[in-house]
């Protein structure tokens, strides 16, 4: 719920999601989401459950990463 008020809000191109899978239990081996969490259930549920668009979708897992993972000097 709190990601769609941000993005209504117009700060999409601030938020950059992820998480986190640093412990045994998180794998889906052992009954975790695993790794590809955000993609196959969170985004999945923003976009029906909660409404966020799919230029927001976009922003926040396409273009904020490329800004954030950028170099330049």
């Amino acid at each position: 719920e709190i990601i769609k008020k941000f993005c209504d809000e117009g700060y999409a191109k601030q938020l950059l999601p992820s998480n986190e899978c640093g412990m045994k239990m998180h794998y889906k081996r052992y009954g975790g989401q695993g790794y590809t969490a955000l993609q196959e259930y969170w985004i999945p549920i923003m976009k029906e459950a909660y409404g966020v668009s799919q230029k927001d979708i976009n922003t926040m897992f396409v273009e904020n990463p490329q800004v954030a993972l950028s170099y330049s000097e």
